[in-house]
Protein backbone atom coordinates (compact mmCIF):
# COMPACT_ATOMS: atom_id res chain seq x y z
CA UNK A 1 0.00 0.00 0.00
CA UNK A 2 1.10 3.30 -1.10
CA UNK A 3 1.05 6.58 0.84
CA UNK A 4 2.07 9.95 1.60
CA UNK A 5 1.82 12.34 4.80
CA UNK A 6 0.83 16.15 4.44
CA UNK A 7 -0.06 18.56 6.81
CA UNK A 8 0.25 15.94 9.69
CA UNK A 9 -2.44 13.77 7.81
CA UNK A 10 -1.98 10.10 6.11
CA UNK A 11 -2.97 9.54 2.81
CA UNK A 12 -3.13 5.85 1.86
CA UNK A 13 -4.09 4.77 -1.87
CA UNK A 14 -4.54 0.67 -2.70
CA UNK A 15 -3.22 1.44 -6.50
CA UNK A 16 -1.12 3.93 -9.19
CA UNK A 17 -4.46 4.08 -10.85
CA UNK A 18 -5.97 6.21 -7.78
CA UNK A 19 -3.17 8.08 -6.55
CA UNK A 20 -2.90 8.94 -10.22
CA UNK A 21 -6.36 10.47 -10.46
CA UNK A 22 -5.77 12.66 -7.01
CA UNK A 23 -2.53 14.19 -8.33
CA UNK A 24 -5.08 15.09 -11.24
CA UNK A 25 -7.89 15.91 -9.63
CA UNK A 26 -7.03 18.85 -6.67
CA UNK A 27 -8.02 22.53 -6.96
CA UNK A 28 -5.62 25.00 -8.21
CA UNK A 29 -5.51 26.66 -4.65
CA UNK A 30 -2.44 27.61 -2.54
CA UNK A 31 -3.18 24.39 -0.45
CA UNK A 32 -4.05 22.05 -3.41
CA UNK A 33 -0.65 23.07 -5.49
CA UNK A 34 1.51 21.95 -2.87
CA UNK A 35 -0.46 18.33 -2.23
CA UNK A 36 -0.56 18.12 -6.06
CA UNK A 37 3.39 18.22 -6.13
CA UNK A 38 3.46 15.96 -3.34
CA UNK A 39 1.23 13.57 -5.07
CA UNK A 40 2.65 13.86 -8.29
CA UNK A 41 6.35 13.57 -7.01
CA UNK A 42 4.94 10.38 -4.82
CA UNK A 43 3.68 8.72 -7.66
CA UNK A 44 6.88 9.02 -9.98
CA UNK A 45 8.72 6.52 -7.58
CA UNK A 46 5.75 3.91 -6.39
CA UNK A 47 6.14 0.80 -7.30
CA UNK A 48 3.62 -1.66 -9.75
CA UNK A 49 0.45 -1.94 -8.36
CA UNK A 50 0.10 -5.24 -6.38
CA UNK A 51 -4.10 -5.16 -7.06
CA UNK A 52 -6.22 -3.29 -10.09
CA UNK A 53 -8.88 -2.79 -8.16
CA UNK A 54 -9.17 0.94 -7.24
CA UNK A 55 -9.24 1.03 -3.76
CA UNK A 56 -8.63 3.62 -1.34
CA UNK A 57 -8.62 3.54 2.17
CA UNK A 58 -9.32 7.25 3.44
CA UNK A 59 -7.46 10.07 5.19
CA UNK A 60 -6.69 9.62 8.36
CA UNK A 61 -4.42 12.24 10.96
CA UNK A 62 -2.77 9.27 13.47
CA UNK A 63 -3.06 9.28 17.14
CA UNK A 64 -1.44 6.40 18.90
CA UNK A 65 -2.21 3.09 17.60
CA UNK A 66 -5.78 3.89 16.37
CA UNK A 67 -6.15 6.17 13.38
CA UNK A 68 -9.55 8.18 13.36
CA UNK A 69 -10.94 5.43 15.00
CA UNK A 70 -9.42 2.56 12.92
CA UNK A 71 -7.09 0.13 14.68
CA UNK A 72 -4.20 -1.05 12.14
CA UNK A 73 -5.56 -3.97 10.93
CA UNK A 74 -8.09 -2.07 9.14
CA UNK A 75 -5.18 -0.93 7.21
CA UNK A 76 -3.52 -4.47 7.00
CA UNK A 77 -6.48 -5.76 5.37
CA UNK A 78 -6.37 -3.34 2.80
CA UNK A 79 -3.16 -3.57 1.60
CA UNK A 80 -3.84 -7.59 1.39
CA UNK A 81 -6.50 -5.80 -1.22
CA UNK A 82 -9.74 -7.48 0.60
CA UNK A 83 -13.09 -6.42 0.21
CA UNK A 84 -13.24 -3.65 2.67
CA UNK A 85 -16.51 -1.48 2.52
CA UNK A 86 -15.56 2.50 2.70
CA UNK A 87 -17.93 4.69 4.36
CA UNK A 88 -19.17 8.08 3.18
CA UNK A 89 -17.55 9.71 6.68
CA UNK A 90 -14.00 8.49 5.16
CA UNK A 91 -14.94 9.18 1.65
CA UNK A 92 -15.92 12.91 2.65
CA UNK A 93 -12.79 12.92 4.88
CA UNK A 94 -10.94 12.39 1.74
CA UNK A 95 -12.70 14.90 -0.57
CA UNK A 96 -12.04 17.50 2.55
CA UNK A 97 -8.71 17.27 2.59
CA UNK A 98 -7.60 17.39 -1.29
CA UNK A 99 -10.25 20.09 -1.75
CA UNK A 100 -12.38 18.19 -4.06
CA UNK A 101 -15.50 20.20 -6.12
CA UNK A 102 -18.29 18.51 -6.57
CA UNK A 103 -17.75 17.04 -9.95
CA UNK A 104 -14.38 15.24 -8.56
CA UNK A 105 -16.08 14.28 -5.33
CA UNK A 106 -18.98 12.57 -7.16
CA UNK A 107 -16.03 10.81 -8.93
CA UNK A 108 -14.53 9.72 -5.99
CA UNK A 109 -17.62 8.05 -5.13
CA UNK A 110 -17.69 6.36 -8.15
CA UNK A 111 -14.13 5.01 -7.85
CA UNK A 112 -14.85 4.13 -4.03
CA UNK A 113 -18.00 2.25 -5.60
CA UNK A 114 -19.61 3.62 -3.38
CA UNK A 115 -23.75 4.44 -4.10
CA UNK A 116 -23.93 7.88 -2.15
CA UNK A 117 -23.44 10.87 -3.86
CA UNK A 118 -23.16 13.99 -3.07
CA UNK A 119 -26.04 16.31 -3.71
CA UNK A 120 -26.86 19.83 -3.60
CA UNK A 121 -28.37 20.93 -0.31
CA UNK A 122 -29.76 24.26 1.24
CA UNK A 123 -27.47 26.88 1.39
CA UNK A 124 -25.39 24.89 -1.49
CA UNK A 125 -23.74 27.61 -3.42
CA UNK A 126 -25.53 28.23 -7.08
CA UNK A 127 -24.02 29.14 -10.67
CA UNK A 128 -24.73 32.85 -11.14
CA UNK A 129 -26.78 32.10 -14.58
CA UNK A 130 -29.39 29.96 -12.70
CA UNK A 131 -30.61 33.00 -11.15
CA UNK A 132 -30.59 35.23 -14.30
CA UNK A 133 -32.28 32.56 -15.92
CA UNK A 134 -35.30 32.40 -13.37
CA UNK A 135 -35.25 36.28 -13.44
CA UNK A 136 -35.91 36.27 -17.17
CA UNK A 137 -38.43 34.09 -16.69
CA UNK A 138 -40.62 36.77 -16.24
CA UNK A 139 -44.12 35.89 -15.90
CA UNK A 140 -43.25 31.46 -15.41
CA UNK A 141 -42.95 30.86 -11.68
CA UNK A 142 -39.94 28.86 -11.14
CA UNK A 143 -37.68 27.62 -8.61
CA UNK A 144 -34.65 25.31 -8.46
CA UNK A 145 -34.78 22.80 -5.89
CA UNK A 146 -32.59 19.94 -3.91
CA UNK A 147 -33.26 16.30 -4.02
CA UNK A 148 -34.75 16.93 -0.39
CA UNK A 149 -37.11 19.45 -2.08
CA UNK A 150 -35.42 22.53 0.08
CA UNK A 151 -35.79 25.84 -2.31
CA UNK A 152 -32.45 26.49 -3.43
CA UNK A 153 -33.36 29.38 -5.92
CA UNK A 154 -36.65 31.20 -7.19
CA UNK A 155 -38.01 34.07 -8.95
CA UNK A 156 -40.71 36.61 -7.93
CA UNK A 157 -43.33 34.82 -9.80
CA UNK A 158 -42.70 31.87 -7.62
CA UNK A 159 -43.16 33.72 -4.78
CA UNK A 160 -46.23 35.38 -5.58
CA UNK A 161 -47.81 32.18 -6.88
CA UNK A 162 -46.22 29.73 -3.56
CA UNK A 163 -45.52 32.40 -0.79
CA UNK A 164 -45.18 29.51 1.76
CA UNK A 165 -42.87 27.78 0.04
CA UNK A 166 -40.34 30.30 0.44
CA UNK A 167 -40.41 31.34 3.70
CA UNK A 168 -39.23 29.77 7.08
CA UNK A 169 -37.64 26.79 6.28
CA UNK A 170 -37.84 26.77 2.68
CA UNK A 171 -38.50 23.16 1.92
CA UNK A 172 -41.04 22.15 -0.46
CA UNK A 173 -41.77 18.38 1.07
CA UNK A 174 -42.34 20.07 4.60
CA UNK A 175 -44.56 22.34 3.60
CA UNK A 176 -47.11 20.31 1.69
CA UNK A 177 -46.92 17.24 4.36
CA UNK A 178 -47.54 19.31 7.02
CA UNK A 179 -49.84 21.98 6.26
CA UNK A 180 -53.33 21.79 6.78
CA UNK A 181 -55.39 21.09 3.08
CA UNK A 182 -57.34 24.13 3.99
CA UNK A 183 -53.98 26.11 3.29
CA UNK A 184 -51.99 24.42 1.30
CA UNK A 185 -50.42 25.35 -1.66
CA UNK A 186 -50.60 21.50 -3.24
CA UNK A 187 -54.19 19.80 -3.12
CA UNK A 188 -53.35 16.69 -1.64
CA UNK A 189 -53.97 14.62 -4.65
CA UNK A 190 -53.00 10.87 -3.63
CA UNK A 191 -51.08 10.28 -7.14
CA UNK A 192 -48.81 13.70 -6.75
CA UNK A 193 -47.89 12.95 -3.02
CA UNK A 194 -46.85 9.52 -4.11
CA UNK A 195 -44.27 10.33 -7.02
CA UNK A 196 -43.41 13.14 -4.78
CA UNK A 197 -42.10 10.49 -2.15
CA UNK A 198 -41.02 7.99 -4.56
CA UNK A 199 -38.67 10.94 -6.02
CA UNK A 200 -37.29 11.19 -2.57
CA UNK A 201 -36.78 7.62 -1.93
CA UNK A 202 -34.91 7.76 -5.23
CA UNK A 203 -32.45 10.38 -3.99
CA UNK A 204 -32.35 8.77 -0.29
CA UNK A 205 -30.93 5.87 -1.95
CA UNK A 206 -27.92 8.08 -3.58
CA UNK A 207 -27.20 9.55 0.10
CA UNK A 208 -27.28 6.42 2.39
CA UNK A 209 -25.88 6.76 5.52
CA UNK A 210 -25.84 10.77 5.02
CA UNK A 211 -27.37 11.66 8.54
CA UNK A 212 -29.06 15.11 6.81
CA UNK A 213 -31.41 12.80 4.69
CA UNK A 214 -31.48 10.33 8.10
CA UNK A 215 -33.05 12.72 9.93
CA UNK A 216 -35.14 14.50 7.14
CA UNK A 217 -36.75 11.20 6.82
CA UNK A 218 -37.31 10.83 10.29
CA UNK A 219 -38.86 13.47 11.15
CA UNK A 220 -41.46 13.51 8.13
CA UNK A 221 -42.38 9.92 9.30
CA UNK A 222 -42.90 11.01 12.87
CA UNK A 223 -45.22 14.08 11.98
CA UNK A 224 -46.52 12.99 8.85
CA UNK A 225 -49.04 9.73 9.28
CA UNK A 226 -49.82 9.99 5.34
CA UNK A 227 -45.80 10.55 4.43
CA UNK A 228 -45.15 7.51 6.32
CA UNK A 229 -47.34 4.70 4.63
CA UNK A 230 -46.42 6.47 1.12
CA UNK A 231 -42.78 6.14 2.36
CA UNK A 232 -43.55 2.18 3.71
CA UNK A 233 -44.34 1.49 -0.11
CA UNK A 234 -40.48 1.81 -1.18
CA UNK A 235 -41.91 3.48 -4.68
CA UNK A 236 -39.58 5.32 -6.99
CA UNK A 237 -40.35 7.55 -9.04
CA UNK A 238 -38.59 10.44 -10.71
CA UNK A 239 -39.93 14.12 -11.68
CA UNK A 240 -42.45 14.63 -14.31
CA UNK A 241 -44.01 16.98 -16.54
CA UNK A 242 -47.62 17.03 -15.42
CA UNK A 243 -50.34 19.17 -14.86
CA UNK A 244 -51.05 20.64 -10.97
CA UNK A 245 -53.42 22.29 -8.81
CA UNK A 246 -51.91 25.22 -7.13
CA UNK A 247 -54.13 26.52 -4.26
CA UNK A 248 -53.71 31.00 -4.13
CA UNK A 249 -55.89 32.19 -1.26
CA UNK A 250 -55.26 35.72 -3.35
CA UNK A 251 -56.96 34.36 -6.29
CA UNK A 252 -58.16 31.22 -5.78
CA UNK A 253 -57.35 27.80 -7.94
CA UNK A 254 -54.88 27.44 -10.73
CA UNK A 255 -54.24 24.77 -12.79
CA UNK A 256 -50.45 24.55 -14.13
CA UNK A 257 -48.43 22.51 -16.55
CA UNK A 258 -44.84 21.48 -14.22
CA UNK A 259 -42.18 21.01 -16.07
CA UNK A 260 -38.92 19.52 -14.83
CA UNK A 261 -35.17 19.98 -16.37
CA UNK A 262 -32.07 18.50 -14.85
CA UNK A 263 -29.09 20.66 -13.78
CA UNK A 264 -25.86 19.17 -14.74
CA UNK A 265 -23.93 22.22 -13.00
CA UNK A 266 -25.62 21.21 -9.71
CA UNK A 267 -25.66 17.62 -8.84
CA UNK A 268 -29.31 16.19 -8.44
CA UNK A 269 -30.55 19.51 -8.11
CA UNK A 270 -33.16 20.47 -10.98
CA UNK A 271 -35.50 23.46 -12.04
CA UNK A 272 -39.37 23.54 -11.85
CA UNK A 273 -41.09 26.19 -14.12
CA UNK A 274 -45.05 26.48 -14.30
CA UNK A 275 -47.03 27.54 -17.29
CA UNK A 276 -50.64 28.21 -16.91
CA UNK A 277 -52.93 25.65 -18.89
CA UNK A 278 -55.25 28.03 -20.31
CA UNK A 279 -56.72 31.60 -20.28
CA UNK A 280 -58.80 31.14 -17.18
CA UNK A 281 -55.12 30.46 -15.52
CA UNK A 282 -53.47 32.90 -17.06
CA UNK A 283 -55.50 36.00 -15.95
CA UNK A 284 -55.32 34.54 -12.26
CA UNK A 285 -51.76 34.64 -12.44
CA UNK A 286 -51.60 37.94 -14.38
CA UNK A 287 -54.49 38.91 -11.39
CA UNK A 288 -51.91 37.86 -9.09
CA UNK A 289 -48.52 39.12 -10.26
CA UNK A 290 -50.42 43.13 -10.87
CA UNK A 291 -51.67 43.01 -6.96
CA UNK A 292 -48.99 44.77 -4.41
CA UNK A 293 -47.14 42.32 -1.43
CA UNK A 294 -49.61 43.80 1.09
CA UNK A 295 -52.35 42.75 -1.12
CA UNK A 296 -51.17 39.34 -1.35
CA UNK A 297 -50.31 38.66 1.51
CA UNK A 298 -53.80 39.92 3.48
CA UNK A 299 -55.63 36.62 2.41
CA UNK A 300 -53.02 34.13 3.86
CA UNK A 301 -53.06 36.27 7.23
CA UNK A 302 -56.85 36.70 7.90
CA UNK A 303 -57.27 33.00 7.47
CA UNK A 304 -54.28 31.79 9.48
CA UNK A 305 -56.27 34.24 12.19
CA UNK A 306 -59.45 32.76 11.46
CA UNK A 307 -58.68 28.97 11.29
CA UNK A 308 -55.08 28.28 12.84
CA UNK A 309 -54.55 31.25 15.50
CA UNK A 310 -54.99 28.62 18.59
CA UNK A 311 -51.93 27.21 16.44
CA UNK A 312 -49.78 29.75 16.80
Amino acid sequence: MDAVVVDGTMIMFMSQQVLKWFAASVVHDAAGRGLRHALSRLYGGLRSATTRKMYLSCVFPFDGDVAHGYPFPWFSWLEQGRNINVSVQVLNSVARTLSLDAAEKAHLYRLADVPTVPTAHAGTALPEELQVILDHLELLPGVVLSPRYDVLAHNKSYEALCPGFVKGERNVARRVFLTPECCNTYHHNWDDLRRMVGYLRGSYVKNLGDPGWEEFISELCAESETFASLWARNDVAVPASRTKQIRNLAVGELEMFLTSMSLPSLPHAWMQIYTPVDEVAWVKLRELLAMSEEQRQRPWIEHREQYHAAAG
